[in-house]
């Protein structure tokens, strides 16, 4: 069955070893791709300055929009810019993993701005997988342990303007309940007195 599909597809005669040996592109011509040239911008606040240049045209900042409306993470988004800079030679792969932070920062601006939900990076599983290192709970420990005040912040936080407020008002409807009325001197006060009445 598989030769069939192979043979369907024509590739029953593709050699598995007709590709280039180790090497074979240091017998080419040196200059040839855009990446072995020397970059255009050396320093990444320039490199970072031009992609948001890109990213300010109109036409490529609705692109980029539609992509993070549709689910597309800003991780995928910046690799995309980043590995697109280093093709055409604009900078080098170095400059390309530092700029990515700097741009992952414009695109969230950017979709706070167009009011879209935003996805960080595209695998969560994977990230949180790789984040499980460290637990929540552990986590807080070592706050609790190296920074209490902001322990306790999270902890046992302030209760807002709002939040007394509401407090107040259920004060309020408590002391006002009808099941803390004062009970009148001559209520019967159990059993025994209603039994000697009755009599």
């Amino acid at each position: 069955m598989p030769n069939k599909f192979r043979e369907s597809l024509g590739t029953k005669t593709i050699d598995p070893f007709n590709r280039a040996v180790p090497g074979f592109s240091l017998t080419q011509e040196p200059g040839r791709w855009a990446w072995e040239k020397p970059p255009k911008f050396t320093k990444p606040g320039d490199a970072v300055d031009s992609v948001i240049d890109r990213l300010e045209e109109p036409e490529t900042r609705e692109e980029v929009a539609g992509l993070m409306l549709a689910g597309v993470s800003v991780e995928e988004i910046v690799n995309i810019f980043s590995v697109h800079g280093v093709d055409r030679g604009a900078f080098t792969p170095d400059v390309a993993e530092i700029i990515k932070g700097p741009l992952s920062m414009y695109l969230l601006g950017m979709a706070d701005e167009f009011q879209i939900p935003v996805k960080l990076v595209g695998n969560e599983k994977a990230f949180r997988d790789r984040k499980a290192g460290l637990s929540d709970s552990s986590l807080l420990e070592l706050m609790r342990k190296r920074n209490p005040e902001v322990y306790d912040a999270i902890m046992y936080p302030e209760p807002s303007e709002e939040q007394d407020r509401q407090m107040e008002r259920y004060n309020r409807v408590d002391e006002e309940s009808f099941l803390l009325a004062e009970e009148p001197d001559d209520m019967p006060e159990g059993p025994e007195d209603i039994e000697e009445e009755e009599v």
